[in-house]
């Protein structure tokens, strides 16, 4: 298979995986509002919020520093073997130390502590991704399996949901059913790592174990802070809110994020051609033609967004429609984000500017925040208003500094 081949196949069972992991979710949600309560909905993703900032902490950066060196060495069994089983043993044990940061959650959470079996059931999610090792997929070009054992634990979810929702656990097939998937995904995954890749857990020194701490450490806070921003979200709407406004709110944000998937794959298929030829013309005009597409989808979704959610979710959810049209401008602005961010600065080596321009928008947001809860306008209208400004000063400080290096950018 030529290199070019190799790149697309690749990248086919990346957004494979990419885009079953997001619509899935529309298969069943439907199912779920109807014959359970939006509340008992709202419950499950406000714990799942927290369970995600728990698999940040296991992640640790791994999927970007494991894949690069797992590609490094992909030509020694040995070598492989070391690094897998160092990444393995640290995730194992993030997970402990994540196991009881939650159970400090739950002590000091009411409505964690009021659903105290269910909240730790759902834990077991973070024991199957960290089990999951996409990063050794990624280095060693092996997407298509990663994809098929997604979309078999996938499969497996709605069976779960489907069959089990009609039997004595009723609305509880839902949260097992995540459970499950992420366990069938680690399982599947650590069957495949032993039997096709030959690979085995070995001792490992604690010198090699704190080297891989040490590396990986550096990717974990810039990589992760979006996804901590938008589980915040939910945690707070959760906990000081209510379970049915969570509920309205993930309906806006799966929404969000189906509009993201082209914006996401088109970036992932572009940089690695611009890194290569440093046409960042390429870049500016991908920008100004996805800007205009979005731009035209807006009157669409005024006009028709409402009749779109009460078709797909029911009459008791069109609260949602509010949110999303709020959280679409965040598309809007990830498209400058997004290309100016990984398909410019990252390429003319302005990491430093790239990561900076996270870390002062998380200021914002927490900043907006605070102002809002001291004023006694914490609402979900205001929490999704703070997400639109992390991105709009993401994307504003991206595209000062690019106006700043435009010397470097010129095509």
């Amino acid at each position: 298979m030529t290199i070019k081949k190799k790149l697309i196949s690749n990248f086919s069972y990346l957004s494979i995986i990419q885009i079953g992991t997001l619509l899935i979710p529309f298969i069943y949600y439907p199912y779920i509002i109807r014959k359970f309560s939006i509340e008992s909905y709202g419950l499950v993703i406000f714990i799942q919020s927290i369970i995600m900032l728990m698999s940040i902490i296991v992640d640790f950066g791994f999927n970007i520093y494991g894949t690069r060196i797992a590609s490094e060495n992909a030509h020694s069994k040995k070598k492989l073997s070391i690094i897998y089983s160092s990444i393995t043993y640290i995730k194992l044990l993030l997970v402990l130390i994540s196991f009881l940061i939650f159970q400090t959650f739950i002590y000091f959470n009411s409505k964690l502590n009021e659903n105290y079996y269910l909240s730790n059931v759902l834990f077991f999610i973070v024991l199957g991704e960290a089990l999951f090792s996409q990063w050794l997929y990624l280095g060693l070009e092996k997407i298509k399996y990663a994809a098929l054992i997604n979309l078999f634990s996938r499969l497996c979810m709605l069976l779960i949901i489907f069959i089990g929702s009609y039997t004595f656990i009723g609305f509880y097939s839902f949260p097992l059913a995540l459970v499950f998937s992420s366990l069938i995904n680690g399982m599947l995954s650590l069957w495949f790592v032993n039997i096709k890749l030959k690979l085995k857990f070995i001792p490992v020194s604690l010198k090699r174990i704190k080297k891989d701490i040490k590396e990986s450490y550096s990717f974990l806070l810039s990589r992760s802070i979006g996804v901590i921003i938008l589980k915040l979200n939910t945690y707070l709407i959760g906990n000081y809110i209510g379970f049915a406004q969570v509920a309205y709110y993930d309906l806006a944000e799966k929404l969000i994020n189906l509009a993201l998937i082209p914006i996401n794959l088109l970036n992932q298929v572009l940089y690695p051609y611009i890194a290569r030829t440093k046409n960042f013309g390429v870049t500016f005009s991908t920008i100004k033609y996805l800007i205009v597409i979005y731009l035209l989808i807006y009157p669409i979704l005024l006009l028709f967004g409402e009749d779109f959610i009460i078709l797909f979710a029911g009459d008791d959810m069109a609260k949602s429609y509010t949110y999303l049209l709020i959280l679409y401008f965040i598309p809007l602005l990830n498209i400058l984000s997004y290309f100016l961010g990984n398909c410019a600065l990252v390429l003319i080596d302005r990491k430093k500017d790239f990561n900076n321009s996270i870390y002062i928008a998380a200021f914002f947001y927490i900043s907006f925040i605070l102002l809002m809860s001291q004023f006694g306008y914490v609402t979900i209208s205001t929490l999704c208003w703070a997400i639109v400004l992390n991105a709009f000063i993401t994307s504003l400080y991206r595209t000062l500094k690019c106006i700043k290096y435009k010397n470097l950018l010129k095509e």
